[in-house]
């Protein structure tokens, strides 16, 4: 029997529903659900009433969650401990998906350490699920993520919202256009930067229309995107400051979204606690900082 499983099991019991609790550790519905079934083989007996949905715990149920609620305090309580007792020693544990942890987090922390130098910081990248499983597992202090998910475990501090732009080659036909919208995508070639979710621009979009804005490529790094779009291959959504250079050199034209309208939320995550260790306040505050030159 592993911690993670009663964990999984607690999220189930919280949030009535397969889907949910996976979201939360980052795994499948089915996977969600084969480790609550693993926990009912560990104890040779059913926990949730059969068929229902959503997921209605058994008198059993009840019970292995009030039990497993108080393992998982309990751990909870002894790694929030030793956080404070490394927060005495000066070190600040931070996870940051690379997207922000290459292009935005090197000058957060300059300005962190100019303000706090006796504290050393470590910073470890993960994925974007991974960041919220490192924050809620108490194996770091804080996380940093763009389009963060809102869970009960954790407070969610958006500290910036970074406006997007339509970047082209100087000669495509959007260049001209003082404003565009995700509209005139419509049948167009779109390159797409996978740490800006596809999925979250086309909110406004009708389900059977999604397969007019299907992109042609898609690439994990931001280089070999810019490196499409200049190539012709397509047209990309990305974040302004990124391509600064690049239109600065007119190798590139960014075409700002009417309104305003398309952003990407930038947050700083951290578990729910009643007194943060020193450091994370301090961390907390250089975020709330007015910066020139943002970046995503």
């Amino acid at each position: 029997m592993q911690l993670g499983t009663l964990r999984l099991f607690c999220d189930v019991a919280v949030t009535t529903n397969f889907t949910d609790a996976a979201r939360l550790h980052g795994c499948t519905p089915a996977g969600a659900s084969q480790l609550f079934h693993a926990l009912e083989r560990e104890f040779a007996m059913p926990l949730a009433e059969p068929g229902l949905r959503p997921v209605h715990l058994n008198p059993a149920g009840q019970v292995c969650y009030e039990y497993c609620r108080q393992i998982v305090d309990l751990e909870n309580k002894l790694v929030a401990e030793m956080h404070q007792i490394r927060a005495g020693t000066g070190t600040l544990e931070l996870a940051a998906c690379p997207c922000i942890g290459l292009y935005r987090l090197p000058r957060l922390l300059r300005l962190f350490q100019k303000a706090c130098s006796s504290i050393s910081v470590r910073v470890r990248y993960h994925s974007h699920a991974g960041v919220h499983q490192a924050v809620r597992d108490n194996l770091v202090d804080a996380g940093l993520v763009p389009y963060p998910r809102h869970t009960p475990v954790l407070a969610v501090r958006i500290f910036r919202q970074v406006p997007l732009v339509l970047a082209c080659p100087p000669g495509n036909p959007f260049a001209a256009l003082p404003v565009t919208t995700l509209r005139q995508l419509r049948n167009r070639p779109v390159v797409v930067w996978n740490q800006i979710p596809w999925r979250h621009l086309l909110a406004g979009v009708s389900a059977n229309e999604r397969h007019f804005y299907e992109p042609r490529h898609t690439f994990d790094e931001v280089e070999p995107t810019i490196e499409a779009v200049m190539a012709g291959l397509g047209v990309a959504v990305l974040p302004a400051s990124i391509v600064r250079d690049e239109a600065a050199q007119r190798r590139l034209a960014a075409v700002p979204f009417e309104h305003g309208r398309h952003t990407v939320p930038v947050a700083v995550l951290h578990r729910k606690r009643r007194n943060l260790p020193p450091a994370l306040q301090q961390f907390l505050q250089i975020l709330q900082q007015p910066e020139p030159g943002e970046k995503l």
